[in-house]
Parts: C-alpha cells; sequence; structure tokens
C-alpha cells in the first residue's frame, strides 16, 4: 500500500548549492518546503524520541555537500544545515499510503 512518489529535489536557493536529481521513491525524507506546507507551525514540527524533542533531518541540502538542511528541537528550520555525519540527529521517514 506504500505509494511511490515522486521526490522533486530543489537545490537550496540561499546558499546555490545543487540537490542532485529528482527520485521516485516510496519512502523519503521531506525538503524545506514540504516541512513548512505539511506543519503549520513550529509546534507542529517538533518530533519526539523517548519523550524528548530532537533535531530531525530534511533532504535538501545545507550550505555545501557535506550538509544537509534540518529542523531543530524547537521546530525552527535550518536551511545552513548540520554535516551529514552528524549522529545526533533523528530521521523522520516520510510516504504516502494508496488507502
Amino acid at each position: 500500500s506504500i505509494a511511490d512518489s515522486t521526490v522533486v529535489n530543489n537545490d537550496n536557493s540561499e546558499y546555490w548549492t545543487s540537490s542532485g536529481k529528482d527520485t521516485t521513491d516510496k519512502i523519503f525524507l521531506l525538503s524545506l518546503s514540504e516541512a513548512g506546507r505539511y506543519f503549520s507551525s513550529d509546534r507542529e514540527r517538533i518530533a519526539r524520541y523517548d519523550g524528548e524533542a530532537v533535531d530531525w533531518w530534511l533532504r535538501s541540502p545545507g550550505i555545501n555537500d557535506d550538509h544537509a538542511a534540518i529542523v531543530y528541537n524547537v521546530g525552527y528550520f535550518n536551511s545552513l544545515g548540520f554535516s551529514v555525519d552528524d549522529r545526533d540527529v533523528a530521521v523522520r521517514p516520510a510516504l504516502w499510503v494508496n488507502l
């Protein structure tokens, strides 16, 4: 029931970082624009793990090829991003389901 999704990967317009090609995936990370569209407030964007608010990855590129955008544990965006080898950032997968 998990649908194939065309995942559009937009460049980071603030830092002119390339995002790479669009893909077709079943499970993916949200982009900066999708996280803003599907969560209407900072409070809604807060993700929790073991009851604690955590930072989480977005698929949008950050300031360079080694960084990806995130959502801070308080729900704010960070388009500069964190280094992709940072192990203290959670993964919040997204998917579409055929009902």
